[in-house]
């Protein structure tokens, strides 16, 4: 079942699962509520969370590394130079947006950046609200030199707005997860990749212990992510007068 964001639909849709007396549910999350909570910690049904951790102790989840891989990405374009990043993410109150947020705000704070120099620009999760966004900023006096996206439906966006305006060479850009053909791009795409497969067999591993009445070694797991350099990320302020 698709929840589309939608902590209302979530909470329906857990129930409905509950009245057909699935044996255990794999969750990725809308929210973090204390009425989300009482609604999932009062089903009954093994339920591991994927992609997005509660914070409620006794949940079972299994999520990338969201907070290292954002502070990976982060310290990767300052140490190409930059000192103005824009922050591109969806809603804050998304359990993943605001991780990698935490991971960015840890490259800047290691080097000592200040937050306020860095613009974040927190959208909905469509190609289109990223292009709008960025284009926006292009625009807009003390425009950044390099962007971090920290989701690849906004990276998609990033980048039409990047080579609309032809700023694809003199602007850098990270993602935070792969897109098809992203090594094919002009210039490739730089991103922090995840590694799917290995999440959906811990998050087996770990469901599947629940189901045989035994409980998991640990409550979350934390799947490394890897930092994929291509050239998009790697592009230094001021390239374009270079």
């Amino acid at each position: 079942a698709s929840l589309d964001e939608d902590p209302q639909r979530e909470v329906e849709v857990l129930r409905d699962l509950r009245a057909r007396h699935v044996d255990g549910i794999v969750l990725a999350t809308t929210t973090d509520s204390i009425t989300h909570q009482a609604a999932v910690s009062t089903m009954e049904i093994p339920t591991v969370f994927v992609d997005r951790q509660p914070s409620y102790d006794k949940a079972y989840s299994v999520t990338s590394d969201n907070r290292e891989g954002a502070r990976r990405a982060g310290a990767h374009l300052i140490a190409h130079g930059h000192r103005t990043i824009a922050f591109l993410m969806e809603r804050a109150s998304i359990p993943t947006a605001a991780q990698r947020y935490l991971g960015f705000l840890d490259a800047l704070t290691e080097a000592g950046i200040a937050a306020t120099d860095c613009p974040v620009i927190e959208v909905g999760s469509t190609s289109l609200a990223a292009q709008e966004a960025i284009t926006a900023l292009l625009d807009a006096p003390n425009a950044p030199t390099a962007i971090f996206s920290s989701q690849n439906m906004l990276t998609i966006g990033a980048l039409r707005a990047l080579h609309a305006a032809k700023h694809q060479h003199d602007i850098a850009l990270v993602g935070f997860d792969d897109i098809p053909l992203a090594e094919l791009l002009d210039p490739p795409l730089t991103t922090i990749r995840q590694d799917p497969t290995l999440i959906g067999r811990t998050v087996a591993h770990q469901l599947f212990s629940l189901l045989d009445g035994n409980e998991p070694e640990e409550h979350h797991i934390d799947v490394p992510t890897r930092l994929i350099i291509r050239g998009s990320g790697e592009i230094r302020p001021g390239s374009a007068l270079a």
